[in-house]
């Protein structure tokens, strides 16, 4: 869903604007600036509702919002790769955004199902999805767009015809077949994981006692109306029968025993008393709050408590870090040289982007876990942020290094691959096990909401920034121009190195 666009999108640009005013008139600046949009039109729109979709998946479950969201994905990639205008580009990712409420709920999933340190491991199967999605989204874009300018004889090239007329179309559908082998293991095997607790207080929970009232009502209506039906209208209407209590839990009117965004409401049976870095107090008994000796201290709303706002923090700018430099790759690959872009076609973009996802998997299932127990989550989170300084220095090196040698130029593009693959691992990994560790599992679905919010805010903001930093950055017209958007990215990730300094959560080192 996201590789794909990534590595087609600089390309279906660059078409729309020769087609507006002649290939011989397209300026990169503008191709920097509209393609950096249109990347995070997706996260800029998942932005408005990802805090939503958080509450949703408290109230209808995770696999709903889960099942929702990849049929949402598989529509808006045949839309994209059917559009015929950069307007209808952009509004299909951000079609796709807004209904994608996916990764909020996946976490939620892994959280509940899992001990912190076993987290690491399951975090790596994310890890190993995104290596594949890396390897065969470029794989797909570069071996399917333009299907009719190649050797193959395929149908529908011919001059009007669909493939003719939308040469993106082809990676497009091919790379939906995925979304749709997704949506069936969803919808068939996926379990839910939503705790008993908040999902008998929960939207289905909510309808039933809905539905029960009215029954009862109507049932009242029934009994008070029979006289008058059966012509006895002298004798006065039997006394109507109050209803029936709710059962304990139900609150149809969105009281205090909501599983909703607000956190302030402990969930019954023994759940954990706040948040990590706070005591829950009433354990003791001796703080003369007039509750029952051991009960838990209700919850404070999940603002209020530092550490849960410093992870949250820290996650959203991870996402901002390696979201700019995705999208920043393709753009500067593909620039011409004379613009200090490495002047790269679409087949020659994806041998890399590939090996960064081969890279990417073995260390994620192999790598990362036994490093997380040895180093520690947050210590190694960490060292991810300072190798990633690196990887940004490495990458628009290439470009500096192939005017001397080819060889070593590809030398030190694919040695940045490798560089990026552990710091975006380690890094990435690590900051959402720590916003999965931080709430009490009440919150865990509003945290994470607002997490993928701020996540989606950054996603956006990365590859817009990213776009417009490249524009400035040709418009410079000055040797090692090319540095400049990668030298900002590498002061974020010190910038939030310094943050993660300061996350402190009890049992994580």
């Amino acid at each position: 869903m996201l590789t794909t666009p990534f590595t087609i999108g600089v390309f279906m640009v660059r078409d729309f604007e020769a087609a507006k005013h002649g290939a011989d008139a397209v300026d990169e600046q503008v191709v920097g600036r509209l393609t950096g949009l249109l990347a995070g039109i997706f996260s800029f729109a998942g932005f408005l509702t990802a805090y939503a979709w958080g509450c949703a998946s408290n109230y209808v479950g995770r696999k709903p919002v889960i099942v929702i969201g990849t049929a949402v994905s598989l529509v808006s990639m045949l839309w994209f790769g059917l559009s015929g205008s950069y307007g209808t580009a952009l509004a299909a990712r951000a079609f796709g955004g807004f209904f994608n409420g996916i990764l909020g709920a996946w976490k939620c999933m892994i959280g509940e199902s899992t001990a912190v340190l076993l987290q690491g491991k399951f975090f790596g199967y994310m890890s190993l999805a995104w290596g594949l999605g890396c390897i065969a989204g470029p794989a797909m874009g570069g071996a399917f767009s333009r299907p009719c300018d190649g050797r193959l004889r395929l149908p529908l090239c011919r001059p009007g015809q669909l493939l003719r007329a939308r040469p993106y179309f082809l990676a497009c559908l091919v790379g939906s077949t995925t979304l749709l082998a997704s949506l069936l293991l969803c919808v068939f095997l996926l379990e839910e994981t939503l705790p008993e607790a908040m999902r008998e207080r929960g939207l289905a929970a909510r309808l039933e006692e809905w539905r029960r009232r009215r029954r009862a009502a109507a049932q009242q209506h029934w009994e008070e109306t029979r006289p008058l039906r059966a012509g006895e209208s002298d004798e006065p209407p039997p006394a109507a029968a109050p209803p029936p209590p709710a059962s304990s839990g139900d609150d149809p009117d969105g009281g205090g025993n909501s599983p909703g965004c607000g956190g302030s409401s402990s969930v019954a049976g023994g759940a954990k008393d706040a948040p990590a870095g706070k005591d829950g107090g009433g354990g003791d008994g001796d703080g003369g709050q007039g509750d029952e000796e051991g009960a838990p201290a209700p919850l404070l709303p999940w603002y209020r408590y530092p550490q849960i706002v410093l992870t949250i923090l820290g996650y959203g700018i991870t996402a901002l870090i390696f979201c700019a430099l995705d999208e920043v790759f393709p753009i500067f690959a593909a620039a011409p040289r004379e613009a200090g872009g490495l002047g790269m076609r679409e087949e020659q973009i994806a041998p890399p982007l590939m090996f960064f996802g081969a890279v990417l998997m073995p260390y994620s299932l192999y790598g990362y876990p036994p490093l997380q127990r040895a180093i520690g989550t947050l210590r190694l989170t960490r060292v991810g942020l300072l190798v990633t300084v690196a990887a940004c220095l490495m990458v628009p090196l290439v470009a500096s290094v192939r005017s001397a040698s080819s060889v070593g130029a590809m030398l030190v593009l694919y040695s940045s691959m490798v560089v990026k693959a552990f710091a975006q691992c380690s890094a990435f990994t690590g900051s959402i096990i720590a916003v999965n560790a931080a709430p009490a599992p009440e919150q865990l679905g509003a945290v994470n909401g607002v997490g993928q919010t701020l996540a989606a805010l950054v996603r956006g903001v990365g590859p817009a920034t990213g776009g417009l930093l490249w524009a400035a950055s040709v418009g410079l017209h000055a040797a090692g121009q090319q540095f400049l958007t990668f030298a900002f990215i590498a002061v974020l990730a010190v910038g939030n190195y310094v943050l993660f300094r300061f996350v402190r959560l009890p049992g994580m080192k």
